[in-house]
């Protein structure tokens, strides 16, 4: 989901800074046609649009950013680029997903995420815990 607020839209997860490209498609229900389509309609807004992310990775060691524009999205965004078509990307984003491991904290942040960023009740003790499986978990080895 994004927000338009004057000349910014805020992106969340959809697109990151044009080094690191777009949102992987393979957790929770995530579809890569339906974040292409999603993409693009960022990529439709005036070229002088300031896109904030929801957060950097800082590739190859830069700085952490979290400001760019429409235009330097659509010129250099390494996964949703002007010219890239939805095959294209949709094959891309299965290709290289299917390469990438669980993100570190994916059990913390599912367990937080449905519970709308509450903490799960407290126990006895007074303690809030979150669950980690041991076994059973898809990608655990």
């Amino acid at each position: 989901m994004s927000y338009v607020i004057g000349d910014a839209v805020f992106v969340g997860d959809t697109i990151f800074m044009p080094d690191f490209g777009a949102a992987r498609c393979d957790l929770l229900g995530g579809a890569a046609d339906q974040l292409y389509h999603s993409a693009r309609r960022i990529l439709e807004l005036p070229l002088v649009t300031r896109v904030f992310v929801g957060h950097d990775y800082g590739p190859g060691g830069r700085e952490i950013m979290w400001e760019s524009t429409v235009s330097a999205q659509k010129r250099h965004n390494k996964h949703i680029h002007d010219g890239i078509g939805l095959d294209e990307f949709v094959t891309m984003r299965a290709e290289r997903d299917a390469r990438l491991g669980l993100p570190n904290m994916i059990i913390a942040a599912i367990q937080i995420n449905m519970r709308a960023g509450r903490l799960p009740k407290e126990d006895t003790n007074g303690i809030n815990y979150l669950k980690i499986p041991v076994n059973g978990f898809p990608g655990a080895s």
